[in-house]
């Protein structure tokens, strides 16, 4: 895994699952690098979080469970010193988001992969079907969320360093960039990191995931 509180970043094929993952290697760097063992004690509490777990939701290419990923929003969130439960919420409403947006990628490249069974229809009806079939996008298979399209447009200078580094994860889908978009955001509403050297998580903080320190 490299030096202490660093976590290998794997190569994911998919873009959204893949800024996902960018995303979550992001807050674990604005919460300053936790270890792994740091982050299985954090989370010690939380069903399904295990060492294995949280290594794989870092490191694996397979798409993480929800409910992990919650955890560690919640978690690493709130080692900033002095954030809010508003702060934390909104960190993890996106990445609730995103989170749904990668498992819709994920069954979309599944079914893809999948041929389909043959079934009966009319004679010269193969190709039009076929070809209405291979226009498909993931993004026909995901429901769109409450972060605004226009926040891309909008975009403040003092976000552009943080969507600089996830921009490679992007693909061209206006619902996949508003909601990265709205994380990118949401991170940079936490305090400035270099205010506080300790680490020492708020003591006001209340989550709305129970996390044991």
């Amino acid at each position: 895994m490299g030096r202490a509180g660093r976590l290998r970043k794997p190569d994911i094929p998919h873009w959204m699952h893949r800024a996902l993952n960018d995303a979550l290697h992001e807050l674990h760097l604005v919460a300053k690098s936790p270890s792994l063992t740091t982050m299985v004690k954090g989370l010690k509490d939380v069903p399904g979080a295990s060492r294995t777990t949280i290594y794989n939701a870092f490191s694996s290419r397979r798409l993480p469970m929800p409910d992990v990923v919650d955890a560690l929003a919640v978690y690493l969130a709130g080692r900033v010193r002095n954030v809010s439960s508003g702060q934390v919420d909104a960190v993890a409403h996106h990445f609730d988001s995103l989170w749904r947006l990668a498992e819709a990628e994920a069954r979309y490249h599944a079914s893809a992969s999948t041929p389909a069974p043959p079934r009966s229809q009319p004679e010269g009806s193969e190709g039009a079907e076929a070809a209405e079939e291979s226009t498909g996008t993931v993004t026909s298979c995901v429901p769109v969320f409450d972060v605004p399209r226009q926040r891309l447009a909008l975009e403040p200078v003092r976000l552009r360093p943080r969507l600089d580094a996830l921009r490679d994860a992007f693909g061209d889908t206006g619902v996949g960039e508003a909601v990265i978009a709205g994380l990118a955001e949401a991170i940079s509403q936490l305090p400035d990191r270099r205010d506080d050297p300790t680490g020492v998580p708020s003591g006001e903080l209340r989550p709305r995931r129970q996390v044991t320190e």
